[in-house]
């Protein structure tokens, strides 16, 4: 696998206090990496960080073999998709333009070439929104938004995308439905970090997984090598049983 992004000894302090304290991690084409951790724990400052949203306090970050840092920003927005965490949409804008939105800002004010239509059509179907795309954004449901909202983070046609917590507050089959997509992402070739608090689902879909506490990460590998019950009652404070499939349910305080 070729890798795709590279971080080392990242730092990021927010009001004097380590967000993220020396984290290295690194993301290779055709894999899911998911970043787990408990409330708190940098999770998604760590994300905002690789989207340079946040400024580094040390650290380096390489991106397909670049220096992240050297990157102009209409080059980074064609390598790196981003799905926010909220579903929220703000405009009445037909489901097909605010996927177009994921092309950047030209289809609004251009007209769109064939290969923006072609990643427009690709990523409505892969997302299952198709049959959507005439209606308003607005009046969807949460589950059809946050499908919508995937779509259009696909349309980027990025080799990298990250995603916060994409499938909080969804119904379960909705939840199976973004993570089905998220896998078929990286099977076709691209890279996908996903923050992610249901510890089951990360089990059954991502490849790796970050765990962070406190900022620092302090486990890295396969589902099967990071959740143990040793490091559930650590980080998590709960012991869990374990069903069929990996489910892992919490059902005791460790402490």
């Amino acid at each position: 696998m070729s890798s795709i992004l590279e971080a080392k000894g990242l730092t990021v302090s927010l009001g004097g206090r380590w967000v993220v304290d020396g984290v290295d991690m690194a993301v290779s084409a055709g894999e899911v990496v998911g970043l787990i951790g408990p409330n708190g724990a940098g999770k998604t400052s760590l994300l905002r960080a690789l989207l340079r949203f946040l400024p580094l306090t040390t650290g380096t970050l390489t991106l397909m073999g670049e220096d992240f840092s050297l990157l102009p920003a209409h080059r980074l927005a064609g390598r790196i998709a981003y799905l926010p965490q909220s579903p929220t949409v703000h405009w009445p804008l037909t489901v097909e333009a605010l996927v177009a939105l994921g092309r950047g800002t030209r289809p609004l004010f251009t007209q769109q070439s064939e290969a923006d239509r072609d990643a427009v059509e690709r990523a409505m179907e892969l997302a299952d929104i198709a049959a959507l795309r005439d209606r308003p954004a607005t009046d969807l449901s949460g589950g059809e938004r946050a499908r919508v909202l995937l779509a259009r983070a696909l349309a980027a046609d990025a080799p990298l995308l990250l995603a916060d917590e994409p499938v909080a507050a969804l119904d379960p089959a909705h939840q199976l439905s973004v993570m089905n997509v998220l896998k078929e992402v990286a099977t076709g070739g691209k890279a996908v970090v996903v923050v992610m608090h249901d510890l089951s689902l990360a089990a059954r879909y991502c490849d790796r997984l970050v765990v962070l506490d406190g900022g620092r990460k302090v486990a890295e590998g396969t589902p099967g090598d990071v959740l143990t019950d040793a490091l559930l009652a650590k980080v998590y404070g709960v012991r869990v049983s374990r069903g069929e499939a990996g489910a892992l349910t919490p059902v005791s305080l460790s402490r």
